[in-house]
């Protein structure tokens, strides 16, 4: 078993650096951190719902 992925390993700006990525990069990253989720990966997923114009991406939160 794999230790849930801290989010805050990814460094200061990486919330920045996610924004640019296009939706179907988003929507994978979110995929892949649900594998491993936690209750930080969870409230991600949760802002992203509301906050992302994209259906991919709030779909890709809503199945974690």
């Amino acid at each position: 078993m794999w230790r849930p992925f801290p989010l805050t390993s990814l460094g200061l700006d990486w919330r920045k650096r996610f924004e640019k990525w296009d939706a179907q990069r988003k929507a994978e990253f979110i995929r892949e951190m649900s594998w491993q989720s936690n209750q930080e990966f969870v409230g991600l997923a949760g802002e992203l719902i509301k906050t992302d114009a994209s259906p991919d991406v709030k779909l890709a939160c809503l199945t974690c």
